[in-house]
């Protein structure tokens, strides 16, 4: 069967090959803001929110002080005066059209992020994923654990196909609670983007494994290995 790094490195090819369908080419538009009180809480991430005044931006919002994020920032979406020292969430609104929502019906439906370090993720107004978020959470909320630099050198997947529904021909809103570990980080970086996939992990598994060979493998080691009475019984 080969090395099992090779078949795995071999699977994650074919999964990155099949990201051909961004629901929204290049980095999503939307508006910014870093939230000073909690009147808002309960209403921010709602698709009708009025977010005028708020800074128009694209891609990625946050701070570098040192060196790592400052290239993946849009310079509208820099916050180091409002965040470092300051406070610990940042809230963005990345509005979006569907024209045809036949054409999003198949596949996984991804929620790709880059964060650091946690975030909770509506869409249209619900709740579709989270990381390092708290159970309760406000306007100064803090993310529960840290992540490394590094892991955001590419996007994190999050599969939200259980909420495909919650998509609508027309206007839409993918509203991001990004969290930092505190207020005093010398960084912060949130970005998300969505995305359908076509991987199937079955059918990919088959092409690079004999299928074959493979349950002839299992069947035998099914019929040869010592049941749990069996090995009792021999203690």
């Amino acid at each position: 069967y080969g090395d099992h790094r090779d078949l795995h490195l071999s699977l994650r090819r074919q999964r990155q090959d099949v990201y051909k369908r961004q629901l929204v080419e290049g980095p999503m538009k939307g508006k910014a803001w870093i939230p000073t009180h909690g009147s808002l809480d309960d209403q921010w991430f709602l698709p009708n929110f009025d977010d005028s005044r708020w800074q128009e931006g694209e891609g990625a919002l946050g701070y570098e002080s040192e060196r790592g994020f400052e290239s993946m920032i849009h310079p509208n979406w820099v916050f180091k005066s409002s965040l470092h020292g300051r406070a610990s969430s940042a809230y963005l609104r990345y509005r979006f059209d569907i024209q045809d929502l036949s054409q999003w019906t198949q596949g996984l439906l991804l929620l790709r992020m880059r964060c650091d370090d946690g975030f909770i993720a509506y869409l249209n107004g619900k709740e579709v994923a989270r990381l390092h978020a708290p159970e309760t959470v406000k306007w100064d909320a803090l993310a529960t654990e840290s992540r490394p630099d590094t892991s955001n050198a590419t996007y994190t997947d999050f599969d939200i196909t259980a909420h495909r529904d919650e998509l609508r021909a027309g206007e839409n809103l993918l509203a991001i609670h990004g969290l930092n570990i505190s207020k005093e980080s010398s960084d912060m970086l949130i970005e998300a983007s969505l995305a359908f996939s076509d991987f199937d992990l079955e059918k990919a598994l088959w092409q690079v494994v004999d299928k074959e060979a493979f349950y002839r493998f299992w069947t035998c080691l099914l019929y040869t290995s010592p049941s749990p009475r069996d090995r009792t019984r021999s203690r």
